[in-house]
């Protein structure tokens, strides 16, 4: 998964997005989708659609721009950043696979249009009492048909199509695409959850038609997954560190700024070295080949959400009570934070990954 992106080059692709976003990602837009159920920020997808993000890592052959993770990546972050509430990292993550996975006609069928952002593609791995992915899939898939439930599927109550993980009759792990706008398709949209706008839902399947894709590649569906939300949750992470830093300066106690008291100092100081341990390991998850990806990508994982939960804590902190009343953006930083720490399984999964992984590499 090596990028040949120059670090300038990716300095620039982050200021055009910072720039595009301005104008289409605030804090006051996703207060007003906390309040709705089942919405995403139509304004923000049509954005990305039309600059091309949405395929943009994808090859010319199949629609795309023919560019890297990277370039994808330094989009997710400014997304974070900016508070985006669209499922950017979901559906590219998804288009990724098809057009690495899928068949032919299925690419045919569904690349074009989520390239132009009227189809929305998702994943769904996960199944009720597992804190990550399940060692063998409940949902089975048999004679091209799909039977089973997967649970807090991420824009799963707006997606049009999705990536299901699913155990064939034999037992062997699984990827199939399915049509969530058929007979035998359920959606149980999450009603009030702790950011509406990530469209969270049970499916359940019902002996439904679906398309296998080649070979057993879940785990690189999420590796990549883990990486692009990774460099999403530094973005927000970095917004709350320099608001937090910003305010400090400005917000005077006995006659001084509060940032000149040592409790505050040290308290940014620990967000900030937090902040720079999850670039890094993200950035180096950009940089891995296909054989350090996984451990890489755990390792990518397991720092973002630690990073992004101190960033938004403690940063929280420094704002005293208005970080969080309904009219402070701290809170909604807050509410992004555990969400991203949660999907794609939680920071246990990836730890536990990451420590398995570690062992299999000593033991080789």
């Amino acid at each position: 998964m090596a990028d040949e992106t120059s670090d300038d080059d990716l300095a620039v692709i982050q200021d055009e997005a910072r720039r595009a976003l301005a104008g289409v990602a605030s804090p006051e837009g996703l207060r007003d989708l906390l309040i709705r159920t089942g919405e995403y920020d139509t304004a923000f997808w049509r954005t990305a659609a039309e600059l091309g993000w949405l395929g943009m890592s994808l090859s010319e052959t199949d629609g795309g721009l023919g560019m890297g993770l990277a370039e994808r990546c330094a989009i997710a972050e400014e997304i974070g950043r900016a508070l985006g509430s669209a499922p950017f990292a979901v559906s590219t993550c998804a288009m990724s696979a098809l057009s690495r996975f899928g068949p032919q006609p299925l690419k045919d069928a569904l690349l074009p249009d989520a390239i132009a952002g009227t189809t929305i593609l998702t994943v769904a791995a996960f199944e009720a009492g597992d804190a990550g992915l399940p060692l063998r899939a409940a949902t089975r898939f048999e004679g091209g048909r799909l039977t089973g439930t997967k649970v807090g599927v991420s824009a799963g109550a707006f997606a049009r199509h999705a990536l299901v993980h699913a155990a064939s009759p034999d037992g062997r792990s699984v990827v199939t695409a399915v049509d969530l706008v058929q007979p035998g398709v359920t959606r149980r949209v999450f009603a009030n959850s702790i950011d509406n706008s990530r469209g969270y839902a049970d499916l359940v399947f019902e002996n439904v038609p679906a398309v296998l894709l080649d070979g057993d590649v879940i785990a690189d569906i999420l590796d990549e997954l883990a990486v692009v939300t990774a460099f999403e949750q530094v973005g927000g992470a970095s917004a709350c560190l320099y608001a937090a830093r910003d305010y400090a300066l400005q917000r005077r106690v006995f006659g001084q700024p509060i940032g000149a008291f040592q409790a505050i100092k040290h308290g940014l100081a620990d967000i900030y070295v937090a902040i720079q341990v999850a670039t890094g390991a993200a950035r180096a998850a950009v940089r891995a080949s296909a054989a350090e990806l996984p451990a890489a990508a755990a390792a990518a994982r397991v720092a973002a959400i630690r990073a992004y939960d101190i960033a938004s804590t403690e940063g929280m902190q420094v704002f005293g009570g208005i970080g969080v009343t309904w009219e402070a953006p701290q809170h909604l930083y807050y509410r992004r934070g555990r969400c991203l720490a949660m999907e794609w399984g939680g920071e246990p999964y990836w730890r536990d990954r990451l420590l398995n992984l570690s062992i299999e590499g000593l033991a080789a």
